[in-house]
């Protein structure tokens, strides 16, 4: 229930959402007053979350700094969490825009830094039709020169939270010891560490795939409303979202 939930409040929690049901509301309006209300409400959603240095400043404080790999200690292995990857109709894998994951994981592997590449990826799909993520992954690190025998998947987590306690009892099982690398994405690593941490799960983070970067230099450019924003604001405000409610149902 919980997962089928939050892809439910993905749809909605996203400015362009909000703005769409305002103009609904607008309509639904039987006075003037009210008219007006809703029409400044969703004039302050659309320049507010289409401000890019805004959107800019509020990422660049949320996620994790980067980490140079010569400055990573050795380790057993890296866990990789999902969520890079894809399937077609036929059931064909592809990368999509979250791959910088899987690259930064090869260069750890490939640079000695873990032995071994713990891979957290079952299917999101709420249907549950798809093949694990993880299989997909799996024939790619093989076609990027690494060994088999060096892979580990598992297949049945959904979630942030059910990738990081089924890949501890996958560790456990092996006697895989901690710390862990952890490689996902620099917005998405909070909420990983702080799952970590409930689950007790040793890791040192290795955060990729920045959206954004830092520039002392403030550009007009900066302040031209950038629709897309619109539907951007979604990764950060799922973040959020998914930090209250672990912390309001005791997940972290």
């Amino acid at each position: 229930m919980f997962f089928i939930l939050s892809k439910i409040f993905q749809l909605v929690w996203i400015p362009f959402t909000w703005i769409v049901l305002l103009v609904v509301a607008y309509y639904l309006a039987t006075t003037r007053k009210w008219k007006k209300r809703w029409t400044y409400l969703g004039w302050c959603v659309a320049i507010i979350f289409s401000n890019p240095w805004l959107y800019n400043q509020v990422m660049l404080a949320w996620h994790v700094q980067p980490t140079a790999i010569k400055n990573l200690p050795n380790t057993e292995a890296v866990i990789l969490l999902g969520g890079m990857s894809g399937y077609d109709s036929d059931k064909k894998g592809y990368f999509l825009g979250n791959s910088d994951r899987f690259i930064q994981t090869v260069q750890l592997y490939h640079t000695k830094k873990a032995n071994k590449i713990l891979i957290a990826g079952g299917t999101s799909d709420i249907t549950g039709k798809n093949p694990p993520e993880s299989w997909f992954l799996d024939t790619a690190f093989q076609q990027s020169g690494i060994s088999k025998e060096d892979i580990i998947i598992e297949t049945s987590s959904r979630n942030t939270e059910e990738n990081i306690q089924n890949i501890q009892k996958i560790a456990d099982s092996l006697h895989i010891k901690s710390p862990f690398l952890l490689v996902t994405s620099s917005w998405h690593m909070p909420r990983a560490l702080a799952l970590c941490k409930k689950n007790q799960v040793e890791v040192i983070p290795v955060p990729c795939d920045y959206k954004v970067f830092p520039n002392k230099q403030t550009e007009w450019r900066d302040f031209i409303p950038d629709i897309s924003l619109l539907i951007e604001w979604r990764t950060l405000l799922k973040e959020w979202l998914g930090m209250l409610v672990y912390k309001i149902t005791g997940r972290t």
